[in-house]
């Protein structure tokens, strides 16, 4: 099991907003709009998350933070996403 896996990774709320767009299946463009940022920084921030808890990509990243207790293993009902 990786050291990821193991123990609850320490996100801020930045990231965890972040992480549960990627979940929600938005693109960083679409979450750069959201937010407010430059796709660059959405996609730098990303990145950083990603390895902080170490993924390999946007998929790892969630199955990371689900199995971690990070995100909930449902998704948000129609419409609150």
């Amino acid at each position: 099991m990786s050291t990821a896996t193991a123990t609850r990774p320490v996100l801020t709320d930045e990231q965890l907003a972040l992480l549960t767009q990627v979940a929600d299946g938005r693109t960083n463009l679409a979450i750069a709009r959201r937010v407010g940022l430059s796709r660059s920084s959405v996609e730098n921030r990303l990145s950083a998350l990603y390895r902080q808890i170490g993924a390999r990509n946007a998929p790892h990243a969630v199955a990371i933070a689900i199995r971690s207790g990070l995100l909930p293993t449902h998704p948000a009902p129609e419409g609150q996403a």
